[in-house]
């Protein structure tokens, strides 16, 4: 079962976080409903829901017998399960895929629901476009993270596009049903090029 709970407005922090690690729970912190214009929607609750709950599937995606029994078992422990053979297995594979997939899946499925979204905003539009023209996008850059501008937000942006992009081409239940596809990776998680080669051809 997925828990959500709302902080209270005192708190400055502006977004939320999703994680199915010892609860599977969704936390909104009040202070980000004044930023609207930065994520470009009609309502922030409703973008942050949308965008946390896209994060909640990722996470729990399973598609396998031995992850759903290694669940049943383990519960929400992400750590890697070492049984009589000293051979780890991972409850969440997922938890280990790059932040620009995770992050722009989920800034897809904010942007998707017809109340606006990150994809929506000609700032973050502005930003795409300098980190393109600057040569900033390779591979090697979105797939590790890093402490150069725009640290962590590029992922979302970047993220976002490239999941608009494959959306167009495959449609977006395809382009979600990859973190599906991922998670049967419960003994080596960081087979991240694979999955994407097959998923995507």
């Amino acid at each position: 079962s997925l828990k959500i709970a709302l902080i209270s407005s005192q708190s400055q922090i502006a977004n939320a976080f999703s994680t199915p690690i010892l609860d599977n729970e969704v936390v909104f912190y009040g202070g980000g409903c004044a930023m609207v214009d930065y994520f470009a929607s009609k309502s922030w609750l409703k973008t942050l829901l949308y965008h946390e709950v896209a994060h909640s599937y990722q996470l729990g995606a399973q598609d396998n017998e031995v992850s759903k029994k290694l669940h049943s078992v383990f519960k929400n422990n992400f750590l890697p399960i070492f049984p009589v053979i000293p051979l780890p297995l991972f409850t969440y594979p997922n938890l280990y895929l790059p932040t620009f997939m995770l992050e722009g899946n989920a800034v897809l499925n904010e942007s998707v629901y017809k109340n606006g979204g990150r994809l929506y905003s000609g700032r973050l539009k502005a930003l795409f476009y300098s980190l393109i023209k600057h040569n900033l996008l390779s591979p090697t850059r979105l797939k590790n993270d890093h402490l150069m501008f725009p640290y962590t937000e590029e992922k979302y942006i970047a993220g976002g596009y490239f999941h608009h992009y494959l959306a167009m081409k495959y449609g977006i239940d395809y382009v979600n049903k990859f973190f599906k596809a991922h998670s049967k990776h419960y003994i080596n998680p960081f087979l991240f090029n694979e999955t994407f080669i097959r998923h995507f051809h």
